[in-house]
Parts: structure tokens; sequence; C-alpha cells
């Protein structure tokens, strides 16, 4: 049996955790060359706030409302309890409801152990809905209270604590036993949160597509959005470069297959069909795509990324990984995108994977090898598009039906 226990971790730390474990359970997304912390310091920078947890945008409000209302009769433990009484009773709302398309714990139901709350908690932090940096145990009750000399209960002025949460929008009525509309927000909701997260992502892309009238393709990537053509020009750079270490982090990753795979078969082992063609067949493809894209990837210079990242996400990026990636494209530029011919291209993938997996390294440990799956990291990195996508179009729609009223 294995367990998480969550000791001295901060909400932000807590989120990165369950990504990592939510990550595994997809073998085309594990990180096998240790660049998970590139994609995610991008991923940050473009969009503040953001995890691959998120599902809906109404749970940036539905979380305050909880708790909200579990501090006007508790504090601490007891609030806590309330409020998580209340996160499992909205799942059973919305299910009875028929609302099943991004609910936290649709399957588990009231058994379920993530919570909106340990999923969202850091967001909101960030976008200053939850006005103070604790955790959720450390919640105040909504007044505090004393005795005045006839012994009846008052409230003072100077015993009043600055808010745990700003947000105006007041609950639906029978909240979290009914919930109007599921997850669909309401006009007052999304223009709400709408500035609520321009405002205090400004200058990030998130910021960005949140302010355009364009309603964002969730079945394009963040990089053939059309908005991002009068984008302000730091964002179309932080984009492209995004568009970039994608491509070119992606053909590492399919280069680490043929390797592996050319293994895979020297050491007898069957499981896979034909393996090597497989791999191949992919990178093959992706040469294509790096040829499309080569006027951008000849003069490209990856230090320019970590130049331009905020401090907080460069500093996430260790100096092996970075060297890593600066030679690999100094590689590219050199040898071009026909990797499986270049001697160069296959000795620095194949360094790196044995400095990041050590004894794990598939190259060398035969037990590991035998568990390969084939298709080890292949996806490109999305920087959480797919579930951002899907909170900025939550917003959206609410705003467009504004504006068709």
């Amino acid at each position: 049996m294995s367990f998480i226990a969550w000791l001295d971790t901060s909400p932000d730390d807590e989120r990165r955790v369950r990504e990592l474990v939510r990550e595994f359970s997809d073998p085309r997304t594990v990180d096998e060359l240790g660049l998970r912390q590139v994609r995610d310091a991008i991923a940050d920078s473009l969009f503040p706030g953001s995890s691959t947890l998120h599902t809906r945008a109404r749970y940036f409000l539905f979380v305050p409302w909880i708790f909200q209302h579990a501090a006007e009769s508790a504090a601490g433990d007891e609030l806590l309890t309330k409020a998580h009484r209340a996160e499992k009773r909205l799942i059973t709302s919305l299910s009875e409801a028929g609302v099943t398309v991004g609910l936290i714990g649709g399957r588990a139901g009231e058994q379920v152990s993530t919570l909106p709350s340990s999923v969202y908690w850091s967001a909101l932090r960030r976008y200053d809905i939850l006005t103070v940096d604790v955790s959720t145990a450390q919640l105040r009750k909504s007044r505090k209270s004393r005795a005045n000399k006839d012994g009846h209960e008052e409230y003072a002025a100077e015993d009043t604590p600055r808010p745990d949460w700003d947000i105006p929008v007041a609950s639906p009525p029978g909240f979290p036993f009914t919930v109007d509309d599921g997850f669909d927000l309401s006009t007052e909701e999304a223009q709400w949160l709408q500035e609520r997260i321009v405002r205090s992502t400004r200058g990030s892309y998130l910021s960005y597509l949140l302010s355009q009238p364009e309603p964002v393709n969730t079945k394009k990537p963040l990089w053939q959005q059309r908005a991002v053509g009068d984008a302000p020009e730091d964002v179309q750079i932080s984009v492209r470069d995004a568009h970039l270490v994608s491509l070119l982090m992606n053909g590492a990753a399919l280069l680490y297959n043929v390797l592996v795979a050319e293994r895979y078969e020297s050491a007898g082992l069957k499981s896979l069909r034909n393996p090597v063609t497989s791999s191949l067949k992919r990178l093959s493809r992706w040469a294509e795509d790096a040829h499309s894209t080569w006027d951008d990837v000849a003069t490209w210079n990856p230090s320019d990324v970590w130049d331009g990242l905020p401090t907080a996400s460069a500093d996430r990026i260790d100096r092996a990984t970075r060297l890593f990636v600066n030679e690999w494209v100094r590689v590219i530029q050199t040898d071009g995108p026909g990797l499986a011919s270049s001697q160069n291209a296959r000795a620095l993938v194949a360094d790196r994977e044995r400095f990041t997996k050590q004894r794990n390294s598939r190259l060398e440990d035969s037990r590991s090898l035998a568990t390969w799956n084939g298709r080890s990291g292949i996806t490109p990195f999305d920087f959480r598009w797919r579930r951002v996508s899907k909170v900025i179009s939550d917003i959206q729609d609410g705003l467009h039906r504004a504006r068709a009223r």
C-alpha cells in the first residue's frame, strides 16, 4: 500500500505532487529526460496559477462560497470539517443534476480523497480571491465576538478581522445542496472572475486571452490561437518560445524512444511489436514539423527563454537542464532535424537519460528496459493548455451569454 503524507508543505507544493501522481497514470507524459521543470516553468509564466488538475472555472467560486458558509459558525479544524463535508455534498448535488464534465470526484462520490479546495487553493491565493496566505485549517470565523456587560454577544469593529475571501458575488440559493446552472457561470460571475484573473496576472498570455473578445479554440494549440497575432510583442515572444520548446524537446523524447527501442530489440525482448520501426516513424514525422518551422529553429537561442522567465519560475530549472537544452538546440541547428542518424544527438540524449535516471536508466538496466511500454514521454508539451483553455472557455461562455441578451 502506498500513500502521500503532507508534512509542512505549501498548497503549491501539494498541487505539484498531485500533478506528478496524475502524470504517471499516462506513460506518454512520463518525464524520462528530466525536462518537466522546463515545461512547468514556462506553463507558470504563460498561465500563472494554473494546474493540470483544474477542470472548470466555477470552482473558483464554489470553494470560496463553501468556506465562507463554514466560517459563519466555525473556525480552525471545525471550519475545515464543515467545509469538507460541504465539498462532498457539492459532488452529490452536481452528480444528481447530471453535471459530470469536469466534476472532481465524479467517480468516487463522497468517498473522494482529493477535494476541490486542495486542487484550487494555491490558485485562489494567486488570483487574490483568498486574501490570506494560510492553509485551509488556519481560516477564521467571519467575525470575532465578545460578551457585553449584559452578557449578550456583540461584534466590535476592532474585533473584526480582514475577510479571508474577496468575492463579492453571492452564492445561489440552496448552495451546495442545489447548484443553479451546474458549471455554467452567470453573467456576474463571469465578469467578476475575468476581471480578477486579468488584473492579478497582468502581462501574461492568460491575462491577454481573457481580455480578448475572440473565444479561444480549445482544439488548437496555444500558439495557433487567432488572438496571438495581435498580442503585445512580449506575449508573442513567450508564445513562440513555448512552441519551440515543445517542438524541440519532443524531438529529444522521440529520439530517446528510438534508442530504447534499438536496445529492446537487441536484447531479444518480444512483448512489443516492431518498436524500432514505430519509433523511427514518429521521429520522421517530427522531422517534417521541424523543417516547417526551420526559420525560427535555426536562429533561436534558448538562453533568451531563461532570461525572459519570472525569477521564481527560472529558479526551478537547474543548471544541468539548461545546459542540456542549450546543447540540444545547438546540435539540431548544426546537424539538422535528421536526428536518427546524428551521433551527436544520440550521445547527448543517452547521456541525459543516464544522468537523470541513474540506476534506472533503460539504456543500462535490463529490468527497466523490460518494463518499457514503447511510447515513453512522446506527448509534446502543451503547457497545461488543455485544462487552461477549458477554464478560459467557461469564462468566455459566461460573458457571451451576457452579450447575447
